[in-house]
């Protein structure tokens, strides 16, 4: 019981960020265009981040599984990519209003390239991680075995 909580504290945790970060953008954009901010937008926006803290509730518990431990991560953030995205349009489509092809490319652009950047930032850190973690085996084995090994 105690991963069914901290999956859903990793999911709240990542939907409140999201959903701070949506309302400020929300925000500049109202702004920038001259418009108000509708508080069913922003009941729009609440309920699409409940979603989306659903949809990672999820991903973690995937990645508990046999399954999924024994994939790369990338694989299954590739996996749910498409979900998130679905999520993003359709309630951005109820926000906005219907999208018109240009605005729906331009949307999906901007998703694959924030979703690329995030995916390389992601494996980054994972390999610095991993390089930092393989340098302290090697000082490791050194100290304590000696070079017995080469």
């Amino acid at each position: 019981m105690d991963w069914i909580r901290r999956s859903l504290l990793k999911a709240s945790i990542i939907s409140a960020v999201c959903f701070i970060s949506g309302i400020v953008l929300y925000s500049v954009a109202c702004w920038i265009g001259g418009n108000l901010i509708k508080p069913v937008d922003v009941i729009l926006l609440f309920l699409m981040f409940i979603v989306i803290g659903i949809l990672n509730f999820i991903r973690f518990n995937v990645e508990r599984t046999k399954w999924a431990m024994s994939k790369p991560a990338i694989v299954k953030n590739v996996i749910f990519a498409p979900l998130f995205y679905v999520v993003a349009i359709v309630f951005v489509s109820l926000i906005v209003g219907w999208l018109d092809k240009e605005t729906l490319l331009i949307l999906s652009l901007v998703f694959i390239v924030t979703f690329l950047v995030s995916q390389i930032f992601v494996f980054t850190v994972a390999k610095h991680n991993t390089d930092k973690m393989n340098d302290a085996l090697e000082v490791f084995r050194k100290e304590h075995f000696g070079d017995e090994q080469e």
